[in-house]
């Protein structure tokens, strides 16, 4: 089943001590932390209180800020399981050729809420974003990614990418 791309996601990643019973009691959790949605309230994942997810607006500003060093443009977002994962795309919109044949290339940025998948940038010669009804582990997105469970923020990934590119070019 295609999805459709969307120019920007519309909710926000909120954060709040999770809640558990115990002796017939709601108590709030200060180990634990309830990441949900701003817009519906829908749970995303219970994550230790040390875990920062990256913030929607903060990945849509990274993936701005990796069109705007590349030169590629944003095609757009799509969200899966509710939110959970959130993957951009940006397109190569300069004409190019190899042995006559056009390269139309696709990077593709993701990350996830629940800490299944690292922050990942990866490339692609097509632009499939299919889940086959089942869960995200089916996309078929990438000819070539690479994760990085190191890199804590995309900051980092944006400045090691812009380093690359002064060395190179």
């Amino acid at each position: 089943m295609k999805t459709e791309l969307v120019k920007a996601l519309d909710f926000e990643l909120v954060t709040q001590p999770a809640a558990y019973f115990h002796n017939g009691e709601v108590r709030l959790s200060n180990k634990h932390q309830l990441i949900s949605r701003s817009d519906d309230g829908t749970p995303l994942s219970v994550m230790g209180s040390n875990y920062h997810p990256m913030l929607v607006s903060h990945f849509e500003e990274s993936t701005q800020r990796l069109s705007e060093i590349s030169g590629y443009s944003i095609v757009g977002y799509q969200q899966f399981q509710e939110g959970r994962v959130i993957l951009s795309f940006l397109e190569n919109t300069r004409k190019q050729e190899a042995a006559g044949f056009p390269i139309e290339d696709y990077i593709v940025v993701g990350s996830s809420v629940d800490g299944t998948r690292p922050f990942f940038v990866g490339t692609s010669t097509i632009l499939i974003r299919c889940t086959n009804g089942s869960p995200i582990s089916s996309i078929t997105v990438l000819s070539n990614s690479v994760s990085f469970p190191s890199i804590t923020s995309s900051i980092s990934f944006l400045n090691s990418f812009e380093r690359s590119l002064t060395i190179l070019g």
